[in-house]
């Protein structure tokens, strides 16, 4: 028998910080997980068929492609119809079909599959919010920011679609979380790995391409020389990966664009007079309703109607289009113009969707989520001193910015405001607690002379 110095040491526990990120992990995943089962029928809605579409025609060898013509394809309407209804697309993004596609050769059905990568992209979510509020003040502050980033509500809901805002959140977030790191020379894992993420998430979502750009500017104003060649590395490789999709929408379609030809569409619904009325007019609910509607049954189908009578239907062709008819809107109606403009600024701030978007339940929740997350934000933003507010700075900017041309919905904005708040709450509450503690521990201290003198 050995000696008790010289017995074998037994299994190793696993750290606490190892506990608590798995937890928070299996949590959130738990959480997105059941929510997508229970809300069974909208997983595939309104641009999920379309991502679904694509994905299974790049499994089946058609490359990113579509099955059908959209309302907004001229295609939809010509007289005679095209031979084929197949044809290459030039308006979603490609990274959530890609990686949709793969789903297809597993041996379970492909929308289970698709929920189960959903959640697993929110507890990822979830995590790279844990980290960056760990790095900014501790992993209390982690802990925190993970756990409310595993209840959020507009985060748990993305996570019920096949849709791209969880996609994007989490490329974006992580790739910020590799960005901090350079505060000091990083590893040239760490480097490449940020710079894969980021182009990750230009090719989940479109405005990304502003958002990305100036992250890593405003990264490079408080780095040192060292650390921005590390930066100039990201940069390229988020240029060279988003290249290779533009010369795809080049070869394609002629349109030299790393981004989507939705955005010409995009801008003409976000300049013309219903959405004037929409943003400046005194309209009840009923009316809003109709003239949201109306816009797509009605002004659109116009529009589309023309472009195939006229047989304009390639994407170089419809681009230029809608981009003179918003223009021609903005020289005609200079007032209502910038009418639109300014109230589409506000609007990025909103605590909840207009009353005729949402029920007063979801609004009601929505305003308690968002106004609680942002004033714990404040707190955060004037008690904690971190250089890691310009870069937040810098996103909410690119983010604001980007999505005046075009028509708008909070859900644009989710991938960059919501997971930074909670971030940023996450830091106050361990703030908060550490003053809270840190004036408890004092107070006895404080009155220790006055017993001393009554002894």
């Amino acid at each position: 028998m050995m000696p008790p110095s010289e017995a074998s040491p037994g299994p190793r526990r696993p750290s606490r910080r190892v506990v608590w990120v798995l937890s928070l992990f299996f949590l959130a995943f738990a959480v997105r997980l059941a929510a997508s089962l229970v809300a069974a029928d909208g997983f595939l809605s309104t641009d999920g068929v379309d991502y679904r579409d694509i994905a299974e025609n790049i499994a089946h060898g058609n490359g990113i492609s579509v099955s059908h013509f959209r309302w907004f394809e001229p295609q939809k309407h010509l007289d005679p119809p095209p031979a084929t209804s197949l044809h290459a697309d030039a308006y979603r993004p490609p990274l959530l079909p890609i990686l949709g596609a793969g789903l297809f050769y597993l041996p379970v059905d492909w929308t289970l599959a698709a929920r189960i990568l959903i959640a697993l992209l929110g507890a990822a979510l979830a995590l790279a919010v844990a980290r960056i509020a760990e790095r900014m003040h501790g992993p209390g502050a982690g802990l925190a920011a993970g756990a409310l980033a595993a209840f959020e509500p507009y985060s748990v809901f993305y996570s019920t679609r096949w849709s791209t805002e969880i996609l994007c959140a989490v490329t974006l977030w992580w790739g910020v979380a590799g960005l901090l790191a350079f505060s000091s020379v990083p590893s040239r894992r760490v480097t490449v790995a940020t710079g894969l993420v980021l182009a990750g998430a230009c090719l989940a979502r479109p405005n990304m391409l502003v958002v990305v750009p100036m992250a890593l500017a405003a990264v490079a104003i408080r780095g040192n020389r060292a650390n921005r060649r590390s930066l100039l590395l990201v940069l390229g490789l988020v240029i060279a990966v988003v290249g290779v999709w533009t010369v795809r929408n080049v070869s394609a379609f002629g349109v030299a664009t790393p981004a989507t030809c939705f955005g010409p569409y995009n801008f003409w619904l976000g300049m013309n007079d219903r959405i004037y009325e929409m943003y400046a007019g005194d309209l009840n609910e009923q009316e809003f309703a109709d003239n949201l509607r109306d816009l797509y049954a009605v002004d659109s189908r116009q529009h589309v109607l023309h472009l195939a009578r006229e047989r304009v239907t390639s994407p170089a062709e419809t681009n230029a289009y809608w981009k003179h008819e918003g223009l021609a809107y903005m020289r005609k109606e200079p007032g209502k113009a910038a009418s639109i403009l300014v109230h589409r600024a506000a609007h990025y701030f909103r605590l909840a969707p207009f009353d005729a978007a949402a029920g007063p339940r979801t609004r009601l929740l929505s305003t308690v989520v968002v106004g609680s997350l942002l004033s714990l934000s404040l707190i955060a933003l004037i008690t904690v001193r971190s250089s890691r507010r310009l870069v937040f700075l810098s996103l909410v900017i690119g983010s604001w910015l980007v999505s005046m041309p075009f028509i708008f919905h909070l859900r644009f904005r989710f991938p960059v405001v919501n997971p930074m708040l909670c971030i940023l709450a996450g830091v106050a509450i361990m703030e908060l607690t550490r003053r809270v503690q840190s004036s408890r521990r004092t107070r006895p201290e404080e009155v220790a002379p006055r017993d001393q003198l009554a002894e």
